[in-house]
């Protein structure tokens, strides 16, 4: 490990929502099967395709995605501002099961801080169905880095997961709300 670089834990269950039509999903598939070369890169990384516009500075960014990027031209390499992440909940099930499965990263997972920083909404809600409650949280950039730097570091979180659940002999995949059973909700 790098010198000076500051581990912190994750303080909540986290779970990422992964449609059953994205081509995330036969990754987690492979993962929570424990197969062979199984790798957990790309869980969590957040969507950075938009529409690219042009500001008035003549810098590139992208809109309607997660996160906002940006770059000083087209030979240039794009970067990641820290106003925008990866969505998590912590609670299963926000979307619902018949389409979605959900990867779970336990509290307690260890991360980069000086890379990552987990941004946690003010208020509980409720998902549109009005069936469960719980938290949003973004896992944002925590300076202003290059796309490849930002999913690296949340490759790295992913695999941590995943080394976290089996620890605990959690699944790493959560495809209905018994499978989240005995976790313990988020404390308002």
């Amino acid at each position: 490990m790098e010198q000076g670089t500051t581990m912190a834990e994750i303080a909540w269950n986290l779970y990422r929502a992964i449609h059953h039509d994205a081509p995330e999903s036969g990754k987690l598939d492979s993962v929570a099967a424990g197969q062979s070369g199984a790798t957990a890169a790309g869980l969590l990384h957040a969507r950075a395709e938009g529409d690219v516009q042009s500001g008035s500075d003549g810098r590139q960014f992208v809109e309607g995605a997660d996160v906002m990027l940006e770059r000083s031209g087209d030979d240039r390499p794009w970067y990641v501002l820290t106003d925008g992440g990866t969505s998590t909940h912590d609670v299963p099930g926000w979307f619902g099961f018949s389409q979605w499965s959900y990867f779970s990263v336990p509290k307690g997972t260890e991360y980069c801080a000086d890379t990552l920083y987990i941004k946690r909404d003010a208020k509980k809600k409720w998902n549109r169905t009005k069936t469960v409650s719980g938290r949003h949280y973004t896992i944002r950039p925590k300076s202003r880095m290059t796309l490849d730097a930002y999913f690296g570091a949340l490759d790295n979180l992913a695999r941590a997961a995943v080394a976290r659940s089996v620890e605990l002999g959690r699944a790493v995949k959560v495809i209905q709300a018994s499978d989240a059973s005995g976790i313990e909700p988020a404390a308002d």
